[in-house]
């Protein structure tokens, strides 16, 4: 059993909450166990500080939130964690015309346009330099998962998961695959989606948005009710190095965001039900998608060939101007071209028990490498 967390420069990511969805999440999902109670008193010492500036963040913004339009559905980008999603992502938003959600917004959404201005350049000595699973640059500024934008003003978030890991594989199907779930619940769910994203429209100036969350790939039905225009990016891995490098991510990541006990040996279960469900989902309503909005790419072929498949991302959705974002595409390759990957093998029993419980993705995608082809 682990019973505390590695100290980690960053607050934890619940810091960010609203005071009546802390104290709902702890409700809801069992509580804390007493070896995290420092933890808890810090994110609720937190939560009631900050309670001041999300008061004049609501007068200030709250009207402009709520009529905001967001007049250029978004394009998600999908994709099991550890599939390269983040590398994308970071990727295509070097074309200055997306807009996104930042790490600080994802991290404090009720709070963080009047937190910049209070704090402006200071903003970088509350956050680590680098992601704690992967070592991977990381600041106030770069793109992040909304779903940590969830979790804050609502129950409904993957990250809960790592929160409350006792209560895992029920928030699993509440958050991600949207199972069980009152109408009300959906509606509440849609609501708080919605209000994120016209957040980062606002304060994006407009511009239309690049969505990054590897929930999203289970979530294809109720996006498309949102935004029935939408268009999608999906980038899959060979899964025997999204197994181990998922791993990986659960140790690195529970110890520093569990406000309860857990056992490591769950670890393997999990990320082996979390697999199948989330991408039997994607495979079940992919075709949902319009086939013109829809794009589909492999990691490996990406990280060998950035430029060509950003190329073939913008020839299928019919995206405009990659001819001109594409000097800023080589520069961000270039720069990550010293970029250490984490190196990873498995013995054949793994490999085995791998196999088993993925079979049908792992039939689907050939893992043998290939060639990108050019764009006609």
């Amino acid at each position: 059993m682990a019973n505390s967390s590695r100290p980690n420069k960053a607050q934890h990511p619940l810091s960010g909450s609203t005071l009546g969805n802390w104290l709902s999440l702890l409700m809801r999902n069992g509580g804390i166990n007493l070896s995290y109670l420092p933890k808890a008193l810090n994110i609720t010492g937190i939560v009631l500080a900050s309670a001041p500036i999300r008061l004049v963040e609501a007068l200030r913004y709250g009207k402009q939130i709520q009529q905001a339009q967001i007049d250029k559905p978004p394009i998600f980008i999908l994709g099991h964690w550890r599939s390269g999603t983040t590398y994308l992502h970071r990727m295509i938003v070097q074309d200055d015309q997306w807009g996104y959600v930042s790490s600080m917004q994802a991290f404090v959404p009720e709070a963080f346009g009047t937190l910049e201005q209070i704090m402006a350049s200071n903003l970088q000595k509350f956050w680590p330099e680098v992601r704690p699973m992967d070592n991977v640059s990381y600041s106030p500024e770069v793109p992040e998962e909304e779903d940590y934008s969830l979790a804050c003003v609502s129950p409904f978030s993957f990250y809960c998961c790592w929160y409350f890991p006792q209560k895992i594989q029920e928030i699993f199907q509440h958050s991600v695959l949207l199972n069980d779930l009152s109408e009300r619940e959906k509606w509440q769910w849609k609501c708080n989606y919605l209000k994120i994203l016209k957040k980062a429209t606002l304060f994006s100036n407009g511009k239309q948005l690049v969505i990054k969350n590897p929930s999203n790939t289970a979530r294809i039905p109720e996006i498309l009710e949102l935004f029935p225009n939408a268009k999608f990016i999906h980038i899959y891995r060979n899964p025997y190095d999204v197994y181990t490098s998922t791993m990986k991510f659960y140790k690195k990541l529970v110890p520093n965001y569990a406000l309860q006990t857990y056992d490591e040996t769950d670890f393997e279960e999990n990320i082996f039900i979390f697999y199948q469900q989330l991408m039997q989902k994607f495979f079940d309503t992919v075709d949902l998608i319009p086939s013109e909005n829809f794009v589909e790419i492999r990691y490996e072929d990406f990280e060998n060939a950035e430029i060509a498949c950003m190329e073939q991302i913008y020839a299928r959705l019919s995206l405009p101007g990659f001819e001109q974002a594409k000097a800023n595409f080589q520069a961000y390759a270039a720069d990550q071209a010293g970029y250490q990957k984490n190196q990873y093998s498995l013995d054949e029993t793994t490999k085995s028990r791998v196999y088993q419980h993925w079979q049908d993705a792992i039939d689907r995608w050939t893992v043998l490498p290939r060639v990108i082809q050019s764009v006609t």
